[in-house]
């Protein structure tokens, strides 16, 4: 019995890590996450994202996946809020490890991450674990 309840407490985990990715992805593009149009420059991103409301003045946006300095990627796929995260000044500065809030690996890679790429990365370690057993 242990085993059939251990059973449904995984398929119940990894049923709502599939959730939060499909409502993480659902509600990126609902709220007009993708710019298409006009310069794809970080200051005219920044701009863009501020009137849509995805960002308050003073925020900062951290690059999670694809770094901001990274000049082999065009500014169309890395300025898109895929892959944003926001952040206070102060976490934004430990993100990258300076200022007065340090953070270690492990937060690093917590607080820098977009929450869409963690839940990708539960379910996908769910799917893995499950052809594994």
């Amino acid at each position: 019995m242990a085993d059939a309840n251990s059973c449904l407490l995984y398929r119940i985990i990894l049923d709502y890590s599939d959730r939060l990715l499909v409502k993480s992805i659902v509600t990126g593009i609902a709220k007009g996450g993708i710019k298409l149009s006009g310069s794809f420059a970080w200051p005219a991103v920044r701009k863009w994202l501020g009137s849509k409301g995805l960002v308050e003045a003073g925020e900062h946006m951290h690059h999670s996946i694809i770094p901001k300095s990274a000049k082999w990627c065009p500014d169309f796929v890395k300025n898109q809020l895929p892959n944003l995260k926001r952040l206070s000044p102060a976490l934004h500065y430990g993100v990258h490890g300076y200022g007065p809030r340090r953070l270690n690996t492990f937060q690093r890679i917590w607080f820098g991450t977009t929450n869409w790429v963690k839940n990708a990365a539960a379910s996908i370690a769910g799917r893995v674990a499950n052809l594994l057993r």
